[in-house]
């Protein structure tokens, strides 16, 4: 049985190939279908890595969603990321061909409406509303090579990857033109960094007295020599980060010496990947620090 249709928040890309229609003037058509099927499936094995899914083929364009069907976390932040790789691996891959094809990619965050949609006895999954239908003008309004993106993913990823503002984008039906931004950013971030002033929530929480009671019972514990693991489980979104940040905010914590480390999914085949992110935390040590640097800190700490 479908799943009835539902609101979620998504990141939506709309990544369209440069040159093919150029390119088929040239070449067998047999050729030409081979080639975008290899450009296809570098594009789909990326956006499968970072836990996106895609959506439909339009043509030499891809729609993928990020956070829809399944919610996921940092999916402004891993939309980007397989932005920045296509893009390099498609100009890799042009290398390697001899061919001169490149990309032009529109992402956007916002409210969809996720669901199966189509005639009785053939639908398919889908995603709608107006945070597609931007992340669509966007790939329309990019130039060949760039990444733009609307303000909700300019927000949520504007402390990891380097954008320029662009001058705002008429958008058809809306009034007002929309902001814009260019990812200047060309390599991959895997690091997850500390949320932003601007994005903390500083509403009172209500309704997890018991968990919070529970995680310093476990604190205490520790201070008093016993150690413990502790599982905080939930999907993405619920707010696990939140229950820690009040935990952080408690007294108890300031007998404490806090290290954090982040485990990530596209992390999973790097060895020691959250050790690793926490003694860099623990160091101060960036992502840019030369070796010298790094060896330097952690001599110090």
């Amino acid at each position: 049985m479908k799943k009835e249709s539902e609101r979620r928040i998504a990141t939506i890309m709309f990544a369209d190939i440069s040159g093919f229609t150029a390119m088929s003037e040239k070449m067998d058509p047999e050729e030409v279908t081979m080639l975008m099927n290899e450009c296809f499936n570098l594009m789909g094995s990326i956006i499968q890595r970072n836990e996106g899914r895609i959506d439909k083929y339009i043509g030499d364009c891809i729609m993928a969603t990020f956070g829809v069907p399944t919610a996921i976390e940092n999916a402004p932040q891993k939309s980007i990321n397989t932005a920045i790789d296509i893009r390099n691996k498609l100009r890799q891959f042009n290398k390697e061909k001899k061919l001169n094809l490149d990309i032009h990619i529109g992402i956007n965050t916002g409210t969809v409406l996720s669901g199966y949609v189509g005639a009785n006895n053939k639908q398919e999954f889908t995603v709608m509303g107006d945070a597609v239908n931007i992340a669509s003008r966007l790939e329309d309004a990019s130039i060949t090579g760039q990444i733009i993106v609307g303000t909700d993913t300019y927000k949520a990823t504007k402390d990891s990857f380097e954008f320029n503002e662009l001058k705002p984008v008429i958008v058809k039906g809306k009034q007002d033109p929309v902001p814009v931004f260019e990812l200047l950013s060309t390599r991959v971030k895997t690091e997850r960094r500390k949320i932003s002033s601007d994005r903390m929530i500083h509403s009172e929480i209500v309704g997890r007295d018991n968990e919070l009671n529970r995680l310093e019972l476990q604190a205490n514990k520790a201070i008093n020599g016993e150690g413990s693991i502790v599982n905080v489980i939930g999907e993405a979104g619920i707010g696990k980060s939140r229950i820690i940040a009040e935990l952080k905010a408690r007294q108890i914590m300031q007998r404490v010496t806090l290290l954090e480390g982040r485990a990530l999914s596209i992390g999973r085949n790097l060895s020691f990947y959250p050790i690793i992110d926490l003694l860099k935390q623990w160091a101060c040590i960036s992502e840019d620090s030369s070796n010298e640097t790094q060896i330097m800190k952690l001599e110090a700490l």
